[in-house]
Order: C-alpha cells, then sequence, then structure tokens
C-alpha cells in the first residue's frame, strides 16, 4: 500500500491541486512468479485513473438475508468507489502508483475524499454542485450472493465536464498509461472518454479503456491501446452470446479491428483483413468472472485460468484485474502476462468483502498458479 498523502479542500466548480510530493512509491516492486520477468524489477511510472462516477461504497454482511425483516450489522464497511476508486486503490495495492481524477460534490463527495486519503491514493478531484453518489451492498454469508444497489449519480455540467478535462490535461505530461473506466455519470457526453483517449494520445500516453454501452461504442472508435471489459459487456455490444471462449475472443478481436483469427504470422502489425484499417485496439482482455480471462491480441489468443478458490465477494474484481493489467504492462510484460497478473489480482480481490482489499502478497501467491493456453479458432461452437 502506498504511504503518505497531502490534503486540499475541495472549492465548489475547482480542481484539487497536483502535489508532486504524492508521487510516493517510485520505484516499488511486484515479484511476478510464474512469469519471465519474476527475477526482474522495474520502475513504477505514475498511472492516471480517469472514473467520473465516483461514489461512497457501503458494504455490510449478514449471516442470512431474509427480505421483510429487520437485520442489524455489527460493522459497515465504507470505501472509495465507482471503478476509478477500485482501480486506483488496487493498482496501489500492487505497487504502482496511481493518480486518481473524478468528480465528487457534496458530504458524501467529502467523504469519498477521506477515503482516499486514509487509503494513500493520490487523487486530484473535480468539485460538482451535485452529490457524489452511494452504492450500497449486502453480502449473504448463507448463500454467498451479494445484493447491490448502486445510484446513477448526480447530473453533472457543462462546466463540471469541462473541468474534468482540463484536469486531466494538467495530469498527462506525468503519464504513460491512463485507464479510463466506469460508467458516464448523468450528464456526461457519450463521447467524453472518446475526448480522453484522444488527448491522451496526442499527449504520448497510452490508454486501457473499460467502460459499456454508448461510452465504449463511441471509445472504441477513438483506438484504446487496449480494451478491458467483462463478457456481458462484450454481448451486449455485439447482440450476440458469447457462450465460449474461442466465441469471446472472436468477438473481441471483431469490436478492436484484428482479425477474425488468431494472427498466422510473425509480425502481424494490426491491420485488418477485412477492410484494411488500423486496428481500432492492439488487444482486449476479456474477463470471465471466476473463469479467469480471454486475451485477444496481435499475436495471438489466450485462455488465463483463474485458479479455484473460495470467493467472498466479486465487487471490484474486474477493475483489480483492469490495475493488473495496466501494471503489467508498464512493466513491459505483454498482454498475455499482464492478463494473468490481471487475473491474479481480481482473484484476490473476490476472497474479500468490498472492492481492492486484498494484499499484494496474496496476488503475488496467486499469480503462480494462474495457468494460460493457446486458443484456436477450431469451431464457433468449440471451447478452445
Amino acid at each position: 500500500m502506498l504511504s503518505g498523502h497531502a490534503a486540499a479542500r475541495l472549492t465548489r466548480g475547482g480542481v484539487r491541486a497536483y502535489d508532486p510530493a504524492w508521487r510516493v512509491g517510485i520505484g516499488s516492486t511486484l515479484r511476478l512468479a510464474g512469469s519471465n520477468t519474476s527475477d526482474r524489477t522495474r520502475e513504477t511510472p505514475m498511472t492516471l485513473i480517469v472514473g467520473p462516477n465516483l461514489s461512497l461504497d457501503q458494504t455490510v454482511a449478514v449471516p442470512r438475508l431474509r427480505v421483510g425483516t429487520i437485520h442489524r450489522v455489527p460493522e459497515v464497511l465504507r470505501l472509495a468507489g465507482g471503478k476509478g476508486g477500485n482501480v486506483a486503490r488496487a493498482l496501489a495495492i500492487l505497487g504502482g502508483e496511481p493518480l486518481l481524477c473524478g468528480f465528487a460534490g457534496g458530504p458524501v463527495g467529502r467523504l469519498v475524499e477521506a477515503n482516499l486519503v486514509r487509503d494513500g491514493v493520490p487523487h486530484r478531484l473535480v468539485a460538482t454542485a451535485g452529490e457524489t453518489r452511494i452504492c450500497f451492498s449486502v453480502a449473504d454469508d448463507a448463500s454467498g450472493e451479494q445484493t447491490e444497489f448502486y445510484e446513477a449519480g448526480s447530473a453533472v455540467t457543462v462546466n463540471e465536464v469541462a473541468a474534468l478535462l482540463a484536469a486531466v490535461e494538467a495530469c498527462l505530461a506525468d503519464q504513460r498509461w491512463v485507464v479510463i473506466t466506469g460508467s458516464l455519470p448523468p450528464g456526461a457526453p457519450d463521447d467524453l472518454y472518446a475526448t480522453l483517449i484522444e488527448r491522451a494520445h496526442r499527449a504520448g500516453a497510452r490508454t486501457l479503456l473499460d467502460a459499456k454501452g454508448r461510452a465504449l461504442a463511441a471509445g472504441l472508435e477513438a483506438g484504446p491501446d487496449v480494451l478491458k471489459i467483462n463478457r456481458a459487456e462484450l454481448a451486449d455490444h455485439v447482440g450476440r452470446e458469447l457462450a465460449t471462449p474461442v466465441m469471446v475472443a472472436m468477438a473481441a478481436a471483431e469490436v478492436v479491428g484484428l482479425p477474425s483469427d488468431p494472427p498466422p504470422v510473425a509480425g502481424f502489425q494490426g491491420a485488418s483483413p477485412r477492410d484494411g484499417r488500423p486496428a481500432r485496439a492492439p488487444g482486449a482482455v476479456i474477463t470471465l468472472g471466476a473463469a479467469g480471462a480471454v486475451v485477444a491480441g496481435v499475436d495471438g489468443w489466450w485462455r488465463v485460468m483463474a485458479p479455484p478458490g473460495a470467493a467472498r465477494s466479486p465487487v471490484g474484481s474486474g477493475d483489480s484485474a483492469a490495475a493488473g493489467v495496466v501494471l503489467g504492462l508498464e512493466r513491459g510484460l505483454g498482454l498475455r502476462e499482464a492478463a494473468r497478473l490481471g487475473v491474479a489480482a481480481g482473484t484476490a480481490n473476490a476472497r474479500h468483502l468490498g472492492g481492492a482489499r486484498f494484499t499484494r502478497g496474496e496476488a503475488e501467491a496467486i499469480l503462480a498458479e494462474v495457468p494460460a493456453a493457446p486458443l484456436a479458432r477450431t469451431s464457433a461452437r468449440g471451447d478452445g
């Protein structure tokens, strides 16, 4: 976990000033057991996490959830959440150096900020007139299921969106990677993520996109470097069921503009044989929940398997996977090995209540048990 932080007050319509003292933990390392870089260490550059629709995540656990009755809970777990908050916290746990940028407003926004400070997550927040949303989850220990209630969030204004873009631009000079993640708050334009991707690329940063719906469709047209979504989000985007890993890989290749088969020759540079246009993303990591992930990249398709183990809560596992993927890519791993790290982080996360509350040691231990096997398009009905 990162140590050290600086605090400043939010001002309505303004942004938190960036303090270089927040750049802590430079040179922290993660031992990548079981990969070809397990005996090396790398410096850790800063990663900008843009998650506009932050939230205060509140989670309780009950022995058994019974509808229509009173449940008394001894403790409420509160975390700075939304996908951006989870990705930033997970990246810090893994030894990366996140800088989180998003909206925050009202008393709930101040609680979100206080939780970021508590957890040592550097941040640059844009103040809004509307209140930050609250997301509430109830974990049923008897069934292992979790019931979730997510607010959509308060509407943001044109000026607040412009302030967010300005805050991101002010941070881009220090970034090698920008993670753009989560739902858009009401009032934000559908192409906000596309705009962020274009500006990040102009500044020389690479991008990872994790979105859904119209924000995903618009973002893909801007050409993110890596797409990280889950199977359900991909199926919704392509409009068909994706029952097997091969079907997932085919659909992922389709949406990022890669060939519809794994590349047959070395040296493929990312041009789609369908129309000759450059690929919209060099690769995709599609998470499958407890089953791991599928990777579709310029050098092949891969099935990355998660090891078995008791899971407590899935919340934040996809976000933890995104953190692992971007950290691996920052440290020079290929997409397959970065996806292995992502699956290890997501698996570690699922063993805890609340998003991104695992330890680096847990992720390291799990990584040694995460295999990756090549996928071939034997048939649309095969499982690879």
